[in-house]
């Protein structure tokens, strides 16, 4: 099982692509943060905006309006041959009347806390993990939520499905992430696995063709305790 930086994309994704927002049917948790509640009208179109500089830093921008104002996470990748270190985080909260409410403004690149390379943005994570092989194999990383919670995690593709979106149907590839809570409390192998189905997961489907947009994103937006929510791709 290796631990791996993101492979940097072949070619620059699309400058914007567009979603559909749900809460949704049926949350795993119960938590304090409805998704529910926080959208407008049930539902949002949330906007990705992918900016290529020169030297291949990436930048990944996810805009999502809320009910009562909205929230931009914008992630600058930086290169390191052909793989992608989390350089920074800008994160902020606007109200309604466009004032910033919350503002965090993380510097992923340095190491004054000795964090690993392998970090990235935990609700960046699907839109990191498509450049990575559609080979079944077991890979882990570190989701960064904030300084005092870096989690590892596990992922894996499976065989390619097809699935329904609001444009239609499409071939894709399956992805399942999730922690494990052996990294925080040791269990031991018959408890893990007594408690593996109690473990929050994150559903992920990648187009298995160039540029391997995120069809559809099933699950918390962050970390277990976030709102539960369904991202489908509408172009």
């Amino acid at each position: 099982m290796s631990t791996e930086l993101i492979k940097a994309p072949p070619e620059p994704p699309p400058e914007v692509t567009r979603y559909r927002l749900t809460a949704r049917d049926r949350p795993s948790f119960n938590t304090v943060l409805d998704a529910r509640s926080l959208l407008p009208g049930g539902s949002s179109e949330v906007l990705l905006r992918n900016t290529t500089r020169d030297g291949g830093e990436l930048e990944i921008r996810m805009e999502v309006p809320l009910r009562d104002g909205r929230v931009e996470d914008t992630l600058t990748l930086a290169p390191r041959g052909d793989r992608l270190l989390s350089s920074r985080l800008l994160r902020e909260v606007f109200n309604d009347a466009g004032e910033t409410v919350r503002r965090e403004d993380a510097n992923l690149a340095s190491r004054v806390l000795h964090l690993p390379d392998t970090i990235y943005p935990e609700v960046m994570l699907p839109f990191v993990l498509r450049w990575q092989p559609f080979d079944g194999e077991t890979r882990t990383l570190h989701a960064w939520i904030n300084d005092r919670f870096v989690a590892r995690v596990y992922y894996q593709t499976s065989r390619e499905v097809t699935i329904d979106l609001p444009g239609g149907r499409r071939r894709a590839v399956p992805c399942t992430m999730y922690p494990d809570l052996n990294d925080w409390v040791p269990l031991g192998n018959i408890i893990n696995r007594l408690a593996r189905p109690l473990i929050p997961r994150y559903h992920i489907w990648f187009a298995p063709e160039s540029p391997w947009e995120v069809l559809r994103f099933e699950g918390p937006y962050g970390p277990p305790g976030a709102p539960e929510i369904v991202l489908e791709w509408l172009g």
